[in-house]
């Protein structure tokens, strides 16, 4: 996936190659997916909070460089096309200004970013306090991609013990 990557970037014509380092974003990753898992489940930060099983979690950024995160139970339905999410404005890999959007047009380059910078932290997020209260099921695929474009299906596959909340 790294030669992927790395091709990718060699292809990108614009200024913002600088920005997309693996570590600076796998740190922040890091020490944020936590809260996000936790968001998941508490209705002061969700519609709906999910009580089903999770069964594959993707995560998708968009043209504009939004970033999805899609809840799925065992039969492939959504519980959740929105939940919280690393926001790549914040982090500084998009930008809201049109001048500065160079990184949008080349929306697989930064799914093929994510997909290495989640498939690093995913192992040890996995492991967390947050993500084991999570409703789940024994196997949770996770997937990276871009809307319409590249996409890494089972960049990551948690196994685990079944968990339900009552």
């Amino acid at each position: 996936m790294k030669n992927k990557f790395e091709d990718s970037l060699k292809k990108y014509k614009g200024d913002k190659a600088e920005i997309l380092v693996i570590e600076t974003f796998t740190n922040r990753l890091l020490k944020e997916l936590p809260t996000y898992f936790s968001h998941w489940i508490n209705p002061k930060f969700t519609l709906k909070p999910i009580k089903e099983p999770i069964s594959k979690i993707k995560i998708e950024v968009d043209s504009r460089g939004d970033l999805y995160t899609s809840i799925f139970n065992i039969k492939g339905k959504c519980l959740e096309s929105d939940a919280s999410g690393p926001s790549l404005y914040d982090w500084g890999i998009v930008s809201a200004d049109e001048k500065e959007r160079s990184l949008e047009k080349r929306i697989d380059l930064i799914a093929q970013f994510l997909a290495i910078c989640y498939q690093e932290v995913l192992p040890s997020a996995c492991k967390t306090t947050e993500f084991q209260n999570l409703p789940r099921e024994e196997h949770i695929t996770f997937s990276v991609g871009a809307h319409s474009g590249w996409e890494c299906d089972n960049l990551y596959v948690h196994t685990g013990e079944r968990y339900e909340i009552n």
